[in-house]
């Protein structure tokens, strides 16, 4: 709408961003939204890493709909009140950077930050945040959600972690609860570089540090091919 493209041009201005906007509403400077809308959403959606939607919150579910791939390549998705009353946390609110990004539009246009994540509501720890701070990759992947579900639900998780393996504050503050807490652990999360040993029969994830790095030595001239094979 007229109003939602005045509001674009305000975010883009505040946020440095491109702004997209019908051609019947383009300023100097602005870029053209096709009449195709889902196929121009899904053109660009692998080409940014924050996306904000001055549109209605069921116009943006379906522009993106088609274009999801995972939690941990799809870029963050805000969508903002057409009067900039709400900036929601649409998609990606972790490890794309979501929360943090309707928090930053919020500010910059005197809105309110809607953020559903069951981990920001319940003020527990996310190990998606945890991984993204700590610059680590995430082991064990499919065990991700019922680890994170132990955390919310206040069981008891067991944080292992490698004395030489960088933490951070709060991860130090959630280990020392969970050592005093009695009981067995209803899940794990191990931060080490190091081979565990015996997998737990609980729940769990590792998180590895991305500074490990492998080479090998070979003569010149060296083609790709032969080292592959």
């Amino acid at each position: 709408t007229k109003n939602a493209s005045r509001l674009a041009n305000e975010i883009g201005h505040k946020l440095e961003a491109d702004v997209y906007v019908k051609s019947k509403f383009a300023l100097p400077g602005n870029r053209t939204i096709p009449e195709d809308f889902i196929g121009f959403v899904h053109e660009i959606f692998d080409k940014y890493r924050e996306l904000i939607f001055v549109t209605a919150v069921g116009i943006a579910v379906r522009a993106i709909a088609g274009a999801l791939k995972d939690k941990f390549s799809d870029p963050a998705v805000v969508v903002v009140h057409e009067r900039g009353t709400y900036a929601i946390s649409l998609l990606s609110g972790h490890v794309g950077g979501a929360n943090e990004l309707a928090i930053k539009v919020a500010s910059a246009i005197g809105a309110e930050p809607i953020i559903t994540t069951a981990t920001d509501v319940e003020e527990v720890i996310s190990i998606d945040m945890v991984a993204k701070e700590c610059g680590c990759f995430i082991e064990n992947v499919k065990d991700l959600k019922k680890v994170s579900a132990a955390l919310v639900n206040g069981e008891k998780v067991c944080f292992v972690i490698d004395k030489d393996a960088k933490t951070i504050p709060k991860l130090e503050i959630y280990a020392k609860r969970c050592i005093k807490a009695a009981g067995k652990p209803d899940a794990f999360v191990y931060i080490t570089d190091k081979d565990i040993g015996t997998l737990p029969d609980k729940p769990y994830v590792i998180l590895r540090r991305k500074d490990i790095a492998v080479g090998l030595g070979c003569k010149r001239q060296t083609t790709f091919n032969n080292l592959l094979a």
